[in-house]
């Protein structure tokens, strides 16, 4: 007797549980043909099976349980046309591209208005803080403070390729002024 000949008989039967199962013919079916070709595949190695019946709801169990393990770890699938909105983002260039000049820009500075600009706009000091700091009075500390943010505004609405060209110049000058205003 063949061996396909034996699997015929349990087929509907089979067919019924893998409904049961996933409630859904078409998976149904497609569960119960996975079994059968690894019943069938299994069998061709000469291995003798004593209960059929047994055997086939065992080997579509084993197929449902591999299924639930592949969709655990696969995910939720989810048509792209409906998660194409929450996939794309905004460009990130000009973003970066700002804070790569506002780092150059920073450069421009002469180092009291640096370390002022640093100090009161990006950790928070205040303006009493940043004086017993740099041993200055407040009045100096708010002087750099005013200059330096007036240079980095001018070099980045100025744009970076001419603000980079007239930097050393620039730095020169306001190291000059405030060396004649200190």
């Amino acid at each position: 007797m063949n061996r396909g000949d034996e699997l015929k008989p349990h087929i509907q039967s089979l067919r019924r549980y893998a409904i049961a199962l996933v409630g859904n013919p078409s998976e149904a079916d497609d569960l119960v043909q996975e079994a059968l070709r690894r019943v069938l595949e299994h069998t061709r190695r000469n291995h003798d099976i004593h209960n059929v019946k047994s055997y086939l709801f065992k080997a579509l169990r084993n197929v449902r349980l591999d299924q639930l393990k592949m969709a655990r770890t696969r995910g939720v699938e989810v048509p792209v046309e409906d998660a194409a909105g929450a996939l794309s983002t905004a460009a990130q260039q000009d973003t970066r591209l700002e804070c790569r000049d506002l780092d150059r820009a920073m450069t421009t500075l002469t180092d009291d208005q640096r370390q002022v600009v640093l100090m009161i706009c990006m950790e928070g000091l205040s303006y009493e803080e940043v004086a017993d700091v740099v041993d200055v009075p407040v009045g100096t500390v708010r002087s750099r403070l005013h200059r330096g943010r007036e240079a980095l505004r001018e070099y980045m609405n100025c744009g970076s390729d001419k603000a980079m060209a007239t930097a050393p110049v620039t730095r020169l000058n306001k190291e000059l002024n405030e060396a004649t205003n200190d």
